[in-house]
């Protein structure tokens, strides 16, 4: 499958999102990296349940959540961007799907 998005841009999307993973998920981190089905990259980490509240929020440039982590809080709204060029999306899960707790970045692509 061929996805319309420049090269560069997808890498910078996927790394921001496991980074993400890496740094905010369990102390040992495990990041899962699905593509598919379809026009779909899915990437899951492990850990706490993020409130829904605070979900809605965290693609919003400086948005962080309660995190000790170092950073601006620009990885995700990065990849919006990213994907609002590409006429894609992202959406973001708490619980992952299919799972009783993590985190789970989705991007649809058209």
């Amino acid at each position: 499958m061929v996805w319309p998005i420049d090269p560069d841009a997808f890498a910078i999307a996927l790394r921001n999102l496991i980074q993400n993973g890496l740094s905010h998920g369990e102390k040992d981190p495990t990041v899962e990296v699905i593509a598919g089905p379809g026009a779909v990259m899915r990437v899951f980490s492990r850990g706490s349940v993020v409130p829904a509240e605070l979900l809605a929020k965290l693609s919003q440039r400086y948005a962080r959540g309660d995190t000790a982590c170092r950073g601006t809080g620009l990885g995700l709204a990065i990849v919006d961007a990213i994907m609002e060029q590409v006429g894609g999306h992202l959406s973001l899960h708490s619980p992952a799907s299919g799972r009783s707790d993590g985190f789970e970045a989705q991007l649809s692509l058209p």
